[in-house]
């Protein structure tokens, strides 16, 4: 299988029948998390006059930066996943002038999370890889920095839970991406030799710098056509779909 590492050949396609394993990240790889935010965070907007006129893609952007930040207290145990989110809320709420109590932020929070849930939905190209590696009965790890409930509960409602090996959260790794021992565990799970495993993922701070530190093959999943970060060969898809080496199909 061609890939790049220490200057060996990029690769345009992968050859899964020489895989050993296959990493996934979750969230904007294989299943829709910005979406289903936008989403939940337009209803907020519906209840709150002083986020009219607030872009919603700007405020999910806020939302997630606000995550961003809170994740080592999250990781830490410092505070829970529900009291995080309410932290979030509060948050944008405050940015943009909107009045701040409990209750009102509660209902903020709920009318959010009905919202998101009712969007989450499986990313174009998800079956069919998670088809292919179960036909060729190729192990999946997903390696996700969010939380182990939420992630388990989506991978349920999705019907995804089946085709999925190993969930290496922060919750049961104690690790977060790029760390490498986090890569290094899932390797051990799965028995697979680095030099025949990739990992797939949206983030390239997270999953593809994480990957390469670890000596797997990264594949950055650009489908909003980004630049690249950082001026290094990594294999870089729009879809699932555009990894598969034709020959996996016969």
């Amino acid at each position: 299988m061609p890939y790049f590492s220490n200057g060996l050949e990029r690769p345009s396609v992968i050859d899964f029948e020489k895989l050993d394993a296959v990493f996934l990240d979750l969230d904007d790889t294989i299943v829709d998390y910005r979406n289903s935010c936008i989403v939940g965070l337009a209803r907020v907007r519906s209840l709150v006059p002083e986020l009219a006129r607030v872009d919603v893609g700007t405020m999910e952007q806020e939302f997630r930066d606000i995550l961003r930040e809170n994740l080592p207290a999250l990781f830490d145990g410092k505070i829970t996943v529900d009291e995080e989110r309410i932290l979030r809320m509060s948050e944008i709420l405050k940015s943009h002038g909107a009045p701040l109590n409990d209750e009102f932020v509660s209902k903020c929070d709920q009318t959010f999370m009905e919202g998101f849930w009712n969007a989450r939905s499986v990313m174009d190209g998800t079956d069919f890889i998670l088809q292919l590696c179960d036909k060729l009965e190729i192990p999946v790890a997903i390696i996700t920095n969010g939380n182990a409930d939420m992630q388990r509960r989506t991978l349920e409602m999705l019907g995804l839970s089946d085709y999925i090996d190993h969930l290496l959260t922060p919750t049961t790794s104690r690790e977060l991406k790029p760390n490498t021992d986090l890569f290094e565990k899932a390797l051990s799970l799965t028995g697979a030799d680095k030099r025949r495993t990739i990992m797939v993922g949206d983030t390239w701070q997270h999953d593809v710098l994480g990957a390469l530190n670890t000596g797997i093959v990264p594949v950055w999943v650009n489908r909003r056509g980004i630049p690249r970060p950082d001026n290094l060969e990594v294999m870089e898809v729009k879809s699932l779909r555009d990894l598969v080496y034709s020959g996996n199909s016969r």
